[in-house]
Parts: C-alpha cells; structure tokens; sequence
C-alpha cells in the first residue's frame, strides 16, 4: 500500500509538470489545426496513431469538443496509456463531466500527499473547472476546513484550504457573472473560510457558466478560442495574427484571468503580451508596473514582453523605465537592468542608433532618447508574427 502511494505521489507531482510545460512549448506542430475538416474516423485514427501523447489527450479534445470522448474513453478500457498519461487522459474526460474522470480526480484529492502533491492535486481539479469538479473542490474543503493541520494557519502556498479558494477564483470562477454568483469579500487573501462555507451552501445549486465560444461567428477564432480554453498558448499566438479580427481577439482573451509576471511562452504571458500588441492600455499599464519593481524576474518579463509585442508604445515604456526615479530596483541591480532595456530597443527598430551589447550609460540613453524623439513617427518596428517569435533570444541568466 506504502509503494503504491508513493507511486500516485510520483503521478500527480508529474501531472503538473506536464500541465506546465503544456503553457511553455510554443513550437509545437498539430497534426489536425482549426479549419480542418476533421470526421469522427479521423478523431478514431488520430487516437490510434496518436495514443497517449499531449497532442491527442489535450490538443484533439480542444479541437473538436465532445466528439473526442470516444477515443478518450477508449485509451483508458484498452490500457494503452499508464501512469502520468493515463492521469491526463482521465482530467480530459473530467473536462467533459465524464464520471470516470471525475470520480479519479477525487480520490487523488483524498490520498493523504505531501502539500506539493496535494496542490496539484487541487489544480488539475481548477483545470477541469465544471460544476462537477467545483462541487468535489468545495465538499473536500467543507470536510476539512477545521482540520488543524489543513488549516489557514500555516502558510497560504502549502494550505489546501487556501489553495481551492484561490484555484477557484483565479480559474474558475472568473468566467461567471459576478452580478448573479457574489464571491466572499472580494478576493481569496481577505476572506474568512468560514465565509466561504457560507458562499457554497448559498451558491451551489446555482449553475455556473462556461465559456464554449459558441457566439464567437468566425469558425477559425472560435476554433482557436477554446484551443486557448484548453491552455494551448499557441493558439492564443494564433489569435493575433486573423486579419481584421483584432477587437473580437481582444474581446476574447479580456475573459481569461490574467496572472501578472507571466513569462512568454505561458498563457498568461502570452495573453499580456497580445493584448498589448493589439493597443490594450491596462497591459500597457501593467507592464510598466512591472518594470519598476524590485523582483528581477517581473522586470526581465515585462521587457521581454514588450520587446515582443514591439509597439511605440512599448518603445516609450522601456525609454521611461531607463531614467524612472522612484523605482524599486536596488542600485546593484540597475546597470544589468538598464542593459536588458537597451538590447531590447537594439531589437525592435531597423536601424537602430546603437547595436546590442552597448553599456547602460547615461549618454547612450540620451542617444537612444534624443534619435526616438527625432524618428518616432518614421521609425519601422521589426514586427514578427507572435507565433514565429525566438522568444529565448537576449535572456541573459
């Protein structure tokens, strides 16, 4: 029994890798993509060519909805995939309120995991994000919300009791309308649990609304739109690029949570970054927030994001973030931030007035302030469809 719970433990600690290098590959190819016709043989072939991999669990499912259970279903009665795939197999099914899936998710939930596992264990159940894994989220936490060792008295990253509340709030319930369904005193940090027991017994015989893009009338977007639902970041990449579609896009991905100081490459990043490129002022907001804070990683995303979305707007930012005054970034840190923001700008012109690699002087930022002001309404951005975007080049670590 020991040997067999710490094989489940292996399980689920992989299952959220996976899930995050699912948000983090931004090269993958599909064998089926929106706009295909894709028939119900074709579905059957893909899953007996295909098996197990991300691709099929995930990428088919995302394509053609409800037609892939089937084949799904079939991956689990003939035992083809095992362990970690089989995992992913089964919280694809609980994404389509299959009991099979669902009722796995639960007793993974229940196996007494490190709060690691435990963890991922509570967000596969925020991926699936039904009214089914919701209700299996919420009857776990009324079981044991006074469980001492459960508790909010330990920190908020290792509480289970935290971590449904803020896994149901930043994916799950943000599809809802918050007019009908009231979430307790505003956000997961300030609330009491016990105002969350309160929340369920009032709400949860309400049904909660899901996004299927169904009003969405241009096919590709739609198409492309749950692909993003099922957290593939390349159809998101995707979305930017439809000709004339850059208000429904927008439209579109302001209905995903964003998650401040995501990288490129993972939804929420690559959510920030699109919707800047396509002119929305609270990325812009947002991203020159970022650049003045004292976290490293925050600033070297933001930049990068920017440099990607490659907008005059973007271009001010980064010129304003050089010279900002009441910064939080510690002086040692500054002269490696300033280079970043000038191998960037280096990046987005053509013909730039200084190259890569110049140092973070005063008087080249006064090169590069002086040549913007006197060529930003001629000046050619390096745009590049996001989707081809080397979005690792000038990472320094």
């Amino acid at each position: 029994m020991l040997k067999t719970g710490k094989i489940y433990k292996y399980f689920i600690c992989m299952g959220v890798i996976v899930l995050l290098m699912l948000t983090a590959l931004p090269d993958r190819a599909y064998s089926y993509k929106c706009g295909d016709v894709i028939t119900d043989e074709d579905i059957a072939k893909y899953f007996d060519e295909n098996g197990c991999s991300l691709h099929a669990v995930y990428g088919m499912p995302a394509i053609v909805g409800e037609r892939a259970i089937p084949g799904l279903k079939k991956l689990i009665e003939t035992k083809r995939c095992v362990n970690l795939q089989r995992l992913n197999v089964h919280i694809a099914l609980a994404r389509f309120g299959e009991q099979e899936g669902l009722e796995e998710l639960e007793r993974l939930l229940y196996i007494n995991w490190s709060s690691f596992n435990k963890t991922a264990a509570i967000e596969n159940l925020a991926f699936v994000r039904n009214d089914q894994a919701v209700s299996i989220l919420m009857t776990y936490f009324t079981r044991y919300q006074s469980d001492s060792s459960l508790s909010s008295d330990i920190p908020h990253t290792y509480s289970p009791m935290r971590n449904i509340v803020a896994s149901l709030w930043d994916i799950t319930f943000i599809w809802n309308d918050h007019a009908t369904i009231e979430l307790p005193l505003g956000n997961y940090f300030a609330s009491n649990l016990n105002e969350w027991i309160a929340w369920w017994n009032k709400y949860k015989d309400v049904p909660f609304k899901w996004p299927d893009f169904s009003n969405v009338s241009d096919p590709q977007l739609r198409c492309l739109a749950r692909m993003a639902e099922w957290g593939w970041p390349e159809a998101v990449m995707q979305m930017a690029e439809l000709p004339g579609k850059e208000k429904d896009v927008a439209s579109i991905l302001k209905t995903f949570r964003k998650k401040s100081w995501g990288q490129f490459g993972t939804m929420p990043g690559t959510i920030e970054a699109v919707l800047f490129r396509l002119g929305d002022e609270a990325a812009l907001g947002e991203l020159t927030r970022n650049l003045s804070v004292k976290e490293s990683y925050a600033r070297e995303r933001a930049i990068e994001k920017i440099r990607i979305a490659n907008t005059k707007a973007g271009i001010e930012a980064l010129l304003g973030a050089f010279d900002a005054k009441d910064s939080e970034i510690p002086k040692s840190e500054l002269d490696k931030f300033r280079e970043r923001i000038l191998n960037a700008l280096s990046q987005m012109v053509e013909n730039p007035p200084l190259g890569m690699g110049v140092a973070p002087t005063s008087e080249n930022y006064l090169k590069w302030k002086e040549w913007w002001a006197n060529n930003k309404d001629t000046a050619i951005l390096k745009k590049q469809p996001l989707d081809k975007v080397d979005f690792r080049r000038d990472t320094k670590r």
